[in-house]
């Protein structure tokens, strides 16, 4: 998740098994006691077993959020911006979002080509099982899969996922190894540091070779969190991915899969948000 403030981010904590983000909307006066009397009324049983949880999205030259007439177009969106999936709100790719790392795994993603209609077909914890069990014509990814609470633009911490692929693989071992060596020191001894007792600015940044240009991710620790409140909600989170809680709720359909190519074209050369070709790392 910014170069504007670099704050230290402890504001006010949601809760985190009913969150997935949202927008703080002003009541009208006339209803404003009443939705104030009737607050949370009708969700009190929705957990985020209930809920899409978001996948972040780097836009890129070939998003469909940029390209006037698609369903998917977001008027002001550009190249390099980030995206929740879910509430499709925009965040400045320089400036980023503040990010808290929870949990961390792999996976081998399963994909429809477009000529086939695209879409999500199944993840794999093993490159064996999923070359095993895919149908053919279909593709698999490698995919480093980082879950996140992040701060929201009304400065809630929430769930969200990043769904690390193709060009971003590079910056996924880049983040996990400034996360291994965090030490802190703990009556006198100095111990790795669980990586949820860090915030992280993610930001985008331009990368180019002589095939062409695209946007990738940059991690920069920020401030330790000092919050306990904040803390205990990512530990929270934690257990739910541990325990299989997020099983068929990240939103993924919206991640658009892998394009089929020619012969030359491998799931690595592909945009990690897209599927379309990019230039060779």
């Amino acid at each position: 998740m910014a170069k504007n403030e670099k704050r230290n981010a402890e504001e006010e904590v949601s809760n985190v098994p009913a969150e997935t983000g949202g927008t703080a909307v002003a009541a009208s006066t006339p209803l404003a006691d009443m939705f104030l009397e009737d607050a949370g009324a009708g969700l009190q049983n929705i957990t985020l077993a209930d809920t899409r949880i978001p996948t972040l999205k780097i836009l890129q030259g070939l998003s469909p959020e940029l390209a006037e007439g698609d369903p998917k177009y977001i008027e002001g969106a550009k190249q390099g911006m980030l995206m929740n999936s879910v509430t499709r709100k925009l965040y400045d790719g320089k400036e980023g979002i503040m990010a808290i790392p929870v949990e961390f795994n792999k996976e081998w993603v399963e994909w429809r080509p477009r000529q086939a209609g695209g879409g999500f077909v199944a993840a794999y914890d093993t490159r064996e099982d999923a070359i095993a069990q895919m149908k053919e014509g279909n593709e698999i990814q490698e995919t480093a899969m980082h879950y996140l609470l992040y701060r929201d633009e009304n400065g809630h911490w929430v769930p969200l996922v990043l769904q690390a692929k193709s060009t971003l693989l590079g910056f996924s071992r880049s983040w996990n190894a400034m996360m291994q060596s965090l030490r802190i020191e703990v009556q006198g001894r100095a111990v790795q540091a669980p990586s949820f007792a860090a915030i992280y600015n993610l930001s985008t940044a331009r990368q180019s070779n002589d095939r062409g240009s695209w946007y990738t991710l940059v991690a920069e620790r920020v401030s330790m969190v000092e919050d306990p409140n904040l803390y205990a909600s990512a530990k929270e989170f934690r257990a739910l991915v541990q325990g299989g809680g997020l099983h068929g709720r990240i939103d993924r359909e919206s991640d658009g899969g892998v394009a089929g190519g020619s012969p030359r074209t491998t799931p690595s050369d592909r945009d990690s948000q897209t599927g379309e070709e990019l230039p060779a790392m």
